[in-house]
């Protein structure tokens, strides 16, 4: 939608993911490995045009499929799920003409904090990750 300069509208996006952190503990032997194997979002999105340009503002729902492994030694304790975060972020768009548009975004996830139950690893013990991630995004799109 569009009201004189003011656009907003909704926008959304799912893909495959190669996000990995990796945090060993050189002093007890552990490791603690997180992955996000692919994540997607549903926001909302408002800006301001001008001439060719679109600097804008968007925000909203993050999902991402996260698997945590914990390893001591030979035992490993691991959990995988969907978990619920929030997105915000800010971009800017170019019009090159009528049908393409090329744009770069930075966005910021938090998906919270991850908690794996180390029954193998340390039984009684509970390892807990925040996943978080930070993105510079650039596209090109058609419009029909």
């Amino acid at each position: 939608m569009q009201w004189g300069n003011i656009v907003a509208g909704i926008e959304g996006d799912i893909e495959a993911s190669g996000a990995v952190g990796h945090n060993p503990d050189w002093l007890f032997g552990t490791d603690d490995n997180t992955h996000i194997y692919a994540q997607g979002s549903l926001r909302g999105r408002l800006g301001y045009a001008f001439d060719n340009w679109l600097p804008y503002v968007t925000g909203g729902l993050a999902l991402g499929d996260i698997h945590t492994k914990f390893e001591d030694g030979a035992a490993t304790d691991s959990k995988s799920e969907v978990k619920a975060g929030w997105t915000i972020g800010a971009g800017l768009a170019y019009a090159f003409n009528k049908n393409w548009v090329g744009q770069a975004e930075y966005r910021y996830t938090d998906f919270g904090k991850v908690t794996t139950v180390t029954d193998n690893t340390d039984p009684g013990w509970e390892e807990h990750e925040h996943i978080k991630t930070n993105e510079v995004r650039i596209g090109i799109a058609y419009k029909f």
